[in-house]
């Protein structure tokens, strides 16, 4: 099987450090170096599990390049500067309070360069650049998946007026679901649905018709827009998530080998 994996990425946000998520005070709790370490873990963890497998990091950060030459030494890495590619939209995921915007653009923005490269692989595994493996179970990686999305275990909450999101994500179990997005696996007849996936969950933040659009999560519209339309099975795999601790020397455990 060939395999490609993808990772978000915003090493340097100095620029728009002050311009913060919600009602918080910092875009981030980790300096760029910091950041630009993780994103070594998150590399050197997928090197010892596939060590020959095609890496992307799609970045944000208004420096890449000098990102792109540092992390250099990496076996099959291709770093995508999104600043280059669009600044104005690479702007856009640095300042807007919406994550989920931001996460939905940079991916669209990512899909739009680099699909036909991507439909050559069997999969694509995405990882979010803050986490890394400890362990991956490659026995989901077989000729009967490549059609289908492999995730995490969907989480579930009884659904809230008070919240007021769009009635259509309010499931038949009278549930909202959430697909965790730290990490997930397409198959490669489904790049095509997930790609569309990814356009519609941007199209819906720009939606003015829909109140608070920009406020609802990113994980909630990914299960609605992305995983709605594709055949599922179990992913399995763990992660780790590096805290703002400067030693590196604690970690929180984050398991996404469990079933729906």
């Amino acid at each position: 099987m060939k395999i490609a994996f993808i990772i978000s990425s915003a090493i340097n946000l100095d620029d728009t450090v002050n311009i913060s998520f919600g009602n918080g005070n910092k875009r981030s709790a980790f300096s760029s170096e910091e950041r630009f370490r993780q994103t070594q873990y998150s590399l050197n963890s997928i090197n010892l599990i596939f060590p020959d497998s095609k890496k992307y990091i799609f970045d944000t950060s208004i420096n890449s390049d000098q990102y792109r030459k540092r992390l250099s030494y990496f076996k099959n890495l291709d770093f995508v500067s999104l600043n280059e590619i669009d600044k104005d939209k690479a702007m856009l995921c640095r300042t807007s309070k919406s994550k989920g915007f931001c996460e939905s653009l940079s991916t669209m923005m990512f899909l739009d360069e680099k699909r036909n490269e991507l439909e050559n692989y069997d999969f694509i595994i995405k990882l979010s650049g803050r986490y890394f493996f400890s362990s991956f179970d490659k026995s989901k990686l077989i000729e009967e998946n490549t059609n289908k999305y492999l995730f995490k275990k969907i989480r579930k909450w009884d659904w809230k007026e008070s919240w007021n999101f769009p009635n259509y994500l309010k499931q038949p179990d009278n549930k909202l679901y959430y697909a965790p997005t730290q990490a997930y696996c397409v198959g490669k007849y489904s790049i095509e649905k997930y790609h569309n996936g990814i356009k519609n969950i941007y199209s819906h933040y720009l939606n003015e018709s829909y109140e608070n659009a920009m406020r609802i999560d990113y994980e909630c519209l990914m299960y609605y827009f992305v995983l709605n339309n594709i055949m599922r099975v179990a992913y399995c795999g763990r992660l780790f998530y590096l805290p703002n601790n400067k030693n590196n020397s604690l970690y929180i455990v984050c398991n996404i080998h469990d079933r729906i």
